[in-house]
């Protein structure tokens, strides 16, 4: 595959399942020894044109009938996802949402709130979901993380009830 000429902030080659494919992101976006690693996938960052420093700014994301909003304040900590989450690519929708918390957990507030209203979701968002509290999990080593999951159904408080037992924070259960 041959380098795409670089139009944005940045872009990078990432090589995911052995394919490369060259993204383009809008911001500049630091990644640690240039991989990526989450859970059952890996993909390997070339960079290859870096305009910009990444600076932190607010993650907004309207909702629509198969994304949910997200909006997320780096100066207050306070983190929302709510609505519906069955994306067509999951990957493509969460990537700006794992990418703003690569540079918040560098630099988060003195305490997370992180309130979460799904009213549904599908298995491939469940696991970007997962890498969110993961990410969340690390924070709250340094720095308070307080999650509350907001449920309508029985079915949702199992749900934040299993992620609750995947990874070492609290969380408060709040019936809407």
């Amino acid at each position: 595959m041959t380098e795409a000429e670089v139009i944005s902030d940045i872009s990078c080659k990432l090589t995911f399942n052995g394919q490369n494919v060259v993204h383009p992101f809008n911001q500049a976006i630091l990644f640690q020894k240039f991989f990526i690693i989450y859970r059952n996938w890996f993909y390997k960052i070339n960079f290859l044109h870096l305009k910009n420093i990444f600076k932190m700014t607010l993650l907004e994301i309207s909702a629509t009938n198969k994304t949910p909003e997200i909006n997320f304040n780096h100066l207050t900590g306070k983190l929302l996802i709510e609505g519906w989450s069955t994306p067509e690519d999951s990957f493509k929708f969460y990537e700006p949402v794992i990418a703003w918390l690569v540079e918040y957990e560098k630099n988060p507030a003195t305490v997370t709130e992180f309130n979460i209203k799904l009213s549904y979701y599908n298995t491939s968002s469940s696991k970007w979901i997962l890498e969110v509290f993961y990410f969340l999990e690390r924070i709250n080593r340094l720095h308070p993380v307080n999650v509350s999951w907001f449920y309508d159904d029985e079915d949702m408080l199992e749900t934040g009830q299993d992620y609750s037992s995947m990874v070492s924070m609290p969380f408060k259960f709040i019936e809407t």
